[in-house]
């Protein structure tokens, strides 16, 4: 999430800083249970991206040293094979103001309250 996009209260009530522990746990146990992809640039983490098993695409991220290179584009592409090797026919997620034009980008329309990116099984 691009913290220039939103107001510091609206990145306290995603992000609270007394819940960082509490949400980093989670995430760890989240990230294992999800289907998982990591983009490792000379030994860096470059981004991440994860998804459900009923195709809910829960994270997408890319350092800020490493956007604009196509890894997102990448991550989601590897994400769309793995839910179509899972039968899944969509993708859908919850994005913010900040990955809103990347998600249009990659087909992903506008479905009250998320986008969702049909998937071609060819």
């Amino acid at each position: 999430m691009n913290a220039r996009d939103y107001s510091q209260e609206q990145l306290q009530v995603w992000a609270p800083e007394d819940e960082r522990e509490t949400k980093m746990a989670q995430w760890g146990d989240t990230f294992r249970s999800h289907i998982t992809y990591v983009a490792e640039i000379d030994g860096w983490l470059a981004g991440f991206s994860d998804i459900t098993h009923d195709g809910y695409l829960d994270r997408l991220y890319v350092h800020k040293d490493y956007q604009g290179r196509g890894i997102a584009s990448a991550l989601v592409r590897q994400l769309e094979s793995e839910a179509l090797r899972l039968g899944l026919q969509q993708i859908w997620t919850e994005a913010s103001i900040t990955a809103k034009p990347f998600f249009e980008r990659h087909g992903g329309a506008k479905r009250p309250p998320c986008y969702r990116m049909a998937l071609d099984s060819y």
